[in-house]
């Protein structure tokens, strides 16, 4: 049997360049959400983004994609 699906993760990233506030909004199942949390928790070098030639805090919501097979 094959399971897939999607788990949607919300974090920003400050003017520092560092992961705030990060969430899962749309959840495919419990062990599929806390490895998604799990992998963008890994991803330690971000840029921030840029307001008026000044780096400011960013939203990014990101999609992030499971398939897998039960034996």
């Amino acid at each position: 049997m094959t399971e897939s699906g999607k788990v949607f993760v919300r974090f920003t990233i400050d003017a520092e360049g560092k992961q705030q506030n990060v969430r899962v909004v749309k959840g495919f199942d419990p062990y599929a959400d806390a490895e998604a949390l799990r992998v963008v928790s890994l991803l330690k070098s971000w840029t921030p983004g840029t307001k008026n030639g000044k780096p400011a805090a960013v939203e990014y919501n990101i999609p992030i994609m499971f398939n897998y097979t039960e034996e």
